[in-house]
């Protein structure tokens, strides 16, 4: 059989959520579904935190966390779950640890909180909890989709003592790695009607020079 190119993409409910994408990996073969593009809370929400830091891994446990970004994604994610209970949510960050963190803090706030109780309770228990509530790495968001997908981008400018923005750490864990691309490409592509994305990055911060694909993507995609 000839191969079959996908011509729309069924998912998203807002062009933007596609639009990316479509120019860099699909060479604007995907017409998205855009009847409702006027409607609030669908496309992109950029949330920039300037004061955030990068803190890295140390020799006992590689990889960083950035917790004033794990913080905010809990706060965006409340919020939905009280405003929005109806809409399904997904998290997703760019490794094991600050997954674990954004758990923790999202554990924290929940057993004080009756609208995320009701909300997870809600989506377990509707469609036998196959669109309930996650927090993934991004290893780990394949074939998962849901209204509104919170991104944490984790890497910043190192915390330095006296609080100054730069020296930013350049490794970008499973970014950096062959098939880092397309993992990314699956992440921007897992929302129905809003990407949240969390950021302590400008475009500027990233040097893709010598970096696999991902890194140059990452850079991209936060620039659009």
């Amino acid at each position: 059989h000839p191969a079959r190119e996908l011509l729309y993409h069924y998912r998203s409910r807002h062009e933007d959520l596609i639009r990316f994408s479509n120019t860099e990996f699909y060479h604007n073969l995907m017409i998205p579904v855009t009847a409702h593009t006027n409607q609030p809370n669908r496309g992109i929400k950029h949330i920039f935190l300037e004061d955030a830091r990068y803190v890295s891994g140390t020799a006992a446990g590689p990889g960083g966390i950035n917790p004033m970004e794990a913080k905010r994604v809990v706060e965006e994610v409340l919020k939905i779950m009280e405003e929005r209970p109806h809409e399904s949510i997904g998290v997703a960050t760019m490794n094991i640890k600050q997954k674990d963190l954004i758990e923790s803090e999202f554990q924290l706030q929940k057993s004080r909180n009756i609208h995320a109780l009701k909300y997870e309770a809600y989506w377990q228990d509707k469609d036998e909890g196959l669109h309930e509530f996650f927090i993934k790495n991004l290893e780990n968001v394949q074939g998962d989709e849901r209204d509104t997908i919170v991104i944490s981008t984790l890497y910043g400018p190192v915390k330095r003592d006296d609080g100054s923005r730069d020296g930013m750490n350049q490794r970008f864990g499973d970014i950096n790695k062959a098939a880092g691309w397309r993992r990314l490409n699956v992440l921007f592509t897992r929302a129905k009607n809003q990407i949240i994305l969390v950021t302590s990055m400008l475009p500027g911060d990233i040097q893709e020079e010598g970096k696999k694909r991902g890194v140059g993507v990452l850079k991209k995609y936060i620039a659009f």
